[in-house]
């Protein structure tokens, strides 16, 4: 599996945590629930806080793209980064 559809999975799911924790934080506030309104505005909190990491390791890989793309292509076929580091590891 190519590791951009890994990322584009994770990215899906968060979106979908996102929704379901501002749903729960509605129906919180609707039903006077006071209790599930925290659970939904909390999850949706730190699932906002995530995409922003996301958003920032998209920003890097496209750096690496444009600014150094023959690392970047070597990078991209090497596959898991435990054979990026072993590759790493016998230049030095």
């Amino acid at each position: 599996m190519n590791p951009i559809d890994i990322f584009a999975y994770h990215t899906v799911i968060m979106e979908l945590m996102g929704i379901s924790g501002s749903i729960v934080c509605c129906y919180g506030a609707f039903a006077h629930h006071q209790k599930m309104m925290g659970i939904g505005c909390n999850t949706f909190t730190m699932i906002s806080c995530v995409k922003m990491f996301f958003h920032v390791l998209t920003c890097i890989k496209r750096y690496l793209a444009i600014a150094h793309p023959i690392t970047y292509l070597n990078l991209m076929k090497s596959g898991s980064g435990q054979r990026r580091n072993q590759k790493y590891k016998h230049r030095l």
